[in-house]
């Protein structure tokens, strides 16, 4: 499981030790990464929200994570 999480965005990120937890007990690989300074859909670049340098580093990251794991 791959989680990309705002650290703006509290509605999600605040449920997210809990998901961590959980998946760690079920030996779930995964990877969640929170991108500072920046709040929900700022990959969205149609949006005011956007952040370029957050978004750009996102995707590297999904990238990496399908090439590792997929």
């Amino acid at each position: 499981m791959f989680g990309i999480y705002a650290e703006r965005d509290q509605r999600i990120t605040g449920a997210m030790p809990a998901l961590r937890d959980a998946l760690a007990a079920n030996n779930i690989t995964h990877q969640i990464t929170v991108y500072p300074g920046v709040d929900h859909a700022f990959h969205n670049d149609t949006g005011e929200r956007y952040n370029e340098a957050q978004a750009t580093a996102a995707w590297n990251d999904t990238l990496a994570w399908f090439k590792q794991h997929v």
